[in-house]
């Protein structure tokens, strides 16, 4: 049914909404324009004009993914027709009814840069993922349709919201198999580097046994080796 569907990512996380258009770097220069990295496109090109393989790659500015974003947290329907488009802006859901939604200027704006990068999308659905673990935004989703034949409705914002928790938990779950892993390997590397110098330290103390020593210094030699073998059980445990 989707034409398109993307996720992009920016170069520094989106932690806040600190502007109305989020722009990631204030010294950047005015004029640059640094494109979203694509984590993963499903491409469509079934229209006659869209014949070559450069027609189906679509860039997507950080300056756009940061206002999109910033001025709808909760996901949005973009209809290219500008009163179907003011009338989606009242569908979407928020996070907060306390919290006002996004002025129709706005919408109109954010419209405007989308129709200039999906020329032919009737209708355009952006939904972010919110990477809880890390409290912070780690993409953006768009998905549109080039032709009216099947409108973008707010059951499939409802949709992507389910697939997008799909994905941040799976997100979650191989950054704490990666982390695991971290741990476990580390754990191994301290313990091999630390039992090669610990078993010198019990075999010197073995030896001093043998030699004839006065009281105290066997008392010191036995501490020691307790102390050896008391270390040598620790690292066994873990």
């Amino acid at each position: 049914d989707w034409d398109v569907l993307l996720d992009f990512k920016t170069r520094s996380p989106i932690t806040s909404h600190s502007g109305p258009w989020g722009l990631s770097d204030a010294n950047s220069p005015k004029d640059a324009k640094y494109y979203c990295g694509s984590l993963g496109q499903a491409i469509s090109c079934r229209s006659a004009k869209s014949n070559t393989d450069s027609k189906c790659q679509v860039k997507v500015t950080e300056e756009l993914l940061h206002s999109l974003i910033t001025q709808f947290p909760d996901g949005h329907i973009f209809n290219m027709d500008c009163r179907s488009n003011l009338a989606s802006s009242i569908d979407s859901p928020n996070r907060n009814s306390e919290i006002p939604g996004p002025n129709f200027e706005i919408i109109r704006q954010i419209s405007l840069c989308l129709s200039q990068q999906l020329p032919e999308a009737k209708c355009v659905l952006f939904y972010p993922l919110w990477d809880w673990s890390k409290s912070r935004w780690l993409a953006g989703t768009l998905a549109w349709v080039n032709g009216t034949r099947r409108p973008l409705g707010i059951e499939d914002l409802h949709y992507f919201k389910a697939f997008g928790d799909s994905m941040i938990s799976e997100v979650s779950r191989i950054h704490w198999t990666a982390c695991e892993n971290s741990k476990f390997d580390f754990v191994t590397s301290i313990s091999h580097e630390l039992r090669s110098p610990l078993h010198g330290i019990l075999a010197s103390a073995e030896l001093l046994h043998d030699i004839p020593l006065q009281t105290a210094h066997r008392d010191m030699v036995n501490m020691i080796s307790t102390s050896g073998l008391t270390l040598l059980d620790t690292i066994d445990h873990l």
